[in-house]
């Protein structure tokens, strides 16, 4: 996700980062779907590329619908929605303490680095599965902060100077987020509810707060569409921070093959809504605090 704001998701060589970058609109991309669903009749083993749409070879892995993966097969719960999903096969459970549907409650997402704020997204924490894993709502114009220079240019490789900007999200997701692994996934919505994509954000030291959930970026990101295209994200900036010691690109790289030979998609949570009595999520008090 690497962890700024896209103006909007267009899979270009190095669009705006960030998380908010997970809930832009691919509408209007070249062959953006205008429906949720894909017949697994129509289906066609997808090819993968990068965004200069150099050709890669692409693991063999499953294909985008699989056997009982329909949503009659998903498990339902009695808290204002349905169909609250599965996380790679395992059914979720929410936390009894979660809060109730149409209570306002934010929970941040931050990602820091040198023990301060590089970016943070206002976000709400729908469920919490039995594995630790965060499910948390991103909705269209939630409040960010992103890293920029004294010019107001963007940052995206971290340095030890920065200030932080207002930013707000270009559209609606859903992620999928655990405290110690080394990826989220996100959902995300076009403007009419309809899937727009899938999103593979590499980080690492994911770890619960007081306020939320703080993660390093890892700058490579994978865009994958309803019909199962694959487009890997910002190379060239895992490159660059690889270089610096920032990140083990190695590492990373693996990390992204591990997930297309588990290709988790769908997650079951594509149908999902929220409550739309359910106020934006805000930046907390102290948001800028690193504990």
């Amino acid at each position: 996700m690497h962890g700024g704001v896209l103006t909007r998701v267009a899979l270009e060589a190095h669009p705006a980062d960030a998380l908010v970058g997970l809930v832009q609109p691919l509408d209007r991309s070249p062959g953006a779907v205008a429906r949720p669903v894909v017949d697994e009749d129509e289906l066609e083993r997808p090819g993968a590329k990068r965004l200069d749409d150099t050709p890669i070879q692409l693991l063999d892995r499953r294909l985008l619908v699989v056997q009982r993966d329909d949503d009659g097969e998903i498990g339902r719960r009695a808290l204002q929605w349905e169909n609250v999903g599965r996380l790679q096969g395992q059914e979720p459970t929410l936390d009894p303490d979660a809060p109730a549907a149409g209570t306002s409650v934010s929970f941040l997402y931050r990602e820091v680095w040198f023990g301060r704020v590089w970016r943070a997204n206002a976000t709400r924490l729908v469920a919490e599965i039995d594995d630790g894993t965060l499910v948390l709502w991103v909705p269209r114009s939630a409040p960010a902060k992103f890293p920029v220079r004294p010019d107001g240019s963007e940052i995206c490789i971290p340095t030890t100077e920065w200030v932080l900007a207002d930013r707000a999200a270009g559209g609606d997701g859903l992620g999928l987020v655990r405290p110690g692994a080394g990826h989220s996934l996100w959902v995300n919505w076009d403007e009419h509810g309809a899937l727009a994509y899938w999103y593979v954000n590499f980080e690492r030291d994911v770890r619960r707060t007081a306020l939320g959930v703080d993660y390093v970026d890892l700058k490579l990101d994978l865009v994958i569409r309803p019909n199962g295209e694959v487009f890997w994200k910002d190379e060239d900036e895992l490159e660059q921070a690889g270089a610096l010691g920032l990140v083990d690109a190695d590492a990373v790289r693996a990390e992204a093959k591990s997930v297309l030979e588990g290709w988790p998609f769908p997650t079951g949570w594509e149908n999902w809504q929220p409550d739309p009595a359910w106020p934006l999520p805000e930046l907390l008090e102290g948001w800028d605090r690193v504990e």
